[in-house]
């Protein structure tokens, strides 16, 4: 599948299904859209026509990797350590 968008409290960051983390740091919108410029080009996708949820790039992170190694691939997207934990511990499904 490649590359998806997640928002997440205001925030947007590029999601790779190869790698299962976060392939860039969430940004405000107008930075990921110019973000997404210098990566794809300016014909582009929308961000909502390509997204995932939150909950399920953790799911898919928790899947393929350790606990301390899913928390580092949320802190590494910028997300604080705290936040990072909760969303890897939180109970998907």
């Amino acid at each position: 599948m490649g590359r998806r968008t997640v928002e997440y409290k205001g925030k947007y960051a590029s999601f790779s299904s190869i790698v299962d983390s976060f392939v860039t740091k969430f940004m405000d919108k107008k930075g990921y859209e110019l973000w997404m410029g210098l990566e794809y080009g300016k014909h582009f996708s929308p961000i909502e026509s390509n997204t995932k949820s939150m909950d399920d790039a953790c799911f898919a992170i928790k899947l393929n990797h350790t606990r301390d190694e899913a928390i580092e691939c949320l802190v590494e997207s910028g997300l604080s350590q705290e936040e990072s934990i909760k969303l890897i511990d939180k109970e998907l499904y």
